[in-house]
């Protein structure tokens, strides 16, 4: 009786955190076009050496999360809080904290890894 009740509280916690077909388009846009973006800049800017700052993909980044911040689902909510560091970085990648990077999975791969497993 106990593993059913289990079972039970696992699968109704399961799908009260499944987003709904509008939230994963809402988040995959957002979340998608900021990646792009910053990739473009990366490619554009990163010569063997840092990163340069850049007000647009900070605020890029600060947009979507304010965009997103509207599902109410936990995993999106620890995205934002990813999307917000990002924010921050971008706006002076020289001064910014890099152990950040493992502590929010900030990076691109990360941000694009999360971003597919939650809007599949």
């Amino acid at each position: 009786m106990l593993e059913y009740i289990l079972e039970l509280a696992e699968r109704i916690s399961f799908e009260k955190n499944q987003l709904s077909d509008n939230d994963k388009d809402l988040v995959f846009e957002h979340v998608s076009f900021a990646l792009e973006q910053t990739r473009a800049h990366i490619a554009s800017t990163r010569k063997n050496g840092p990163d340069k700052s850049s007000t647009i993909l900070s605020n890029i980044w600060q947009r979507t999360a304010r965009n997103i911040k509207v599902v109410k689902n936990p995993s999106v909510k620890q995205l934002v809080e990813t999307i917000e560091e990002k924010g921050k970085y971008w706006s002076d990648p020289d001064s910014y904290d890099k152990e950040q990077f493992d502590k929010y999975n900030m990076r691109i791969t990360q941000v694009d890894s999360t971003l597919k497993k939650m809007c599949k």
